[in-house]
């Protein structure tokens, strides 16, 4: 509707539900790091979508013997049980599959394991990426006030080259002045669609570094 987005409503029974996704549990289980690291290298970090069966298995058997230097007497299982166990369908972490080409079934990560294993990696993104991408979203949003807050052709193509030439510093303390409440968002407007925009001497309102 109008392009705007519908938020679907949660309730308690809608909670739970997504809390018992396969994925949720994994992360909520105890073995959840030692599982999610060894998904990681055999899957991830090899790029591959499919594992032989033997090849998964020696990989999981050589990460049990460095998982046990750290936590002796922890991972009592097997590789071949570790594996049986991910194909569950209390973890639904693995997919057996089994082709007509080759006698050695082969393992794919779920559903499950891809979005566990894609979450933790948003967790691991650099901090300043995402504020780069926050301040690319302002600017964008910003544009697209400039641009459409106005019918007249030749208006638009100027504020489109003037916010162009925007550089990163001056604009980034104009909206440090916005948000102070320093600059009203009428004198902001009127700054970055005139030229001369890069221009500090230009910008209304208390600036927010020692002169």
């Amino acid at each position: 509707m109008n392009g705007v987005e519908t938020i679907a409503a949660w309730d308690l029974s809608e909670a739970h539900r997504l809390i018992d996704h396969p994925a949720v549990r994994l992360l909520r289980s105890p073995n959840a790091a030692f599982t999610l690291t060894f998904l990681h290298r055999a899957f991830k970090e090899h790029q591959a979508i499919s594992v032989p069966e033997s090849h998964l298995r020696a990989r999981l058997e050589n990460f049990l013997d460095e998982a046990r230097l750290h936590r002796p007497g922890a991972y009592p299982q097997g590789a071949s049980e570790y594996l049986a166990t991910w194909c569950g369908t209390e973890q639904v972490l693995l997919r057996k599959l089994y082709s007509s080409e080759s006698d050695e079934p082969v393992f794919e990560l779920t559903t499950a394991a891809e979005r566990a294993l894609q979450w933790l990696d948003d967790l691991q993104a650099r901090p300043f990426i995402a504020a780069e991408s926050r301040l690319e979203l302002i600017f964008r949003q910003l544009e697209e006030i400039v641009l459409f807050s106005t019918s007249d052709v030749d208006q638009r193509i100027a504020a489109s080259n003037d916010l162009t030439l925007v550089e990163h510093g001056p604009f980034i303390e104009a909206v440090l002045r916005l948000l102070a409440k320093t600059l009203t968002p009428q004198e902001f407007m009127h700054w970055i669609t005139t030229p001369g925009v890069s221009e500090l001497e230009r910008l209304s309102g208390q600036a927010t570094y020692a002169q």
